[in-house]
């Protein structure tokens, strides 16, 4: 898990937000892109699990995913591990039918979330992996023995 919030990593939160005991992860919103009305998502760690059952399934829901557009406000899921990996999934389709996919600013190669995965950082940098640790984004614990990022 994740022991840094979102703030703490320099993203910000985005001031429409429903839920101020989430523990945010990350956010794609800024003051700026708020004035210029643009799109934004974030999502975070739920502090108590939102369970429910449809049907034979029980849903356990973790996380918190939010989307907002100037055309239909906050929207808010809950969501878990399964959930995301699907949108992944989904998503990875529409950055792959991109006209423009993108690039590392470090060594330019081009990719998306799955593969060669390319993650816009808070500072607006878009960083592959492999750059993204040169760079000093992530580091190893090595107590825990797992990739962090900073």
């Amino acid at each position: 898990m994740i022991s840094k919030s979102g703030e703490e990593r320099g993203f910000q939160r985005p001031h429409i937000c429903v839920d101020d005991s989430c523990f945010m992860l990350w956010s794609r919103y800024t003051k700026e892109l708020w004035d210029k009305g643009t799109s934004f998502t974030c999502c975070g760690r739920l502090t108590t699990v939102q369970e429910f059952k449809h049907k034979e399934t029980v849903h356990s829901n973790t996380h918190s995913y939010c989307i907002y557009t100037p055309l239909k406000g906050l929207i808010r899921f809950f969501i878990n591990h399964e959930d995301a990996w699907g949108d992944i999934l989904a998503l990875d389709v529409v950055i792959g039918d991109s006209v423009a996919p993108w690039q590392c600013i470090s060594c330019g190669v081009y990719g998306s979330t799955i593969g060669t995965r390319i993650t816009q950082y808070a500072d607006g940098v878009k960083l592959c992996d492999k750059c993204a640790v040169r760079e000093g984004k992530w580091y190893f614990d090595e107590k825990e023995r797992k990739w962090r990022a900073k």
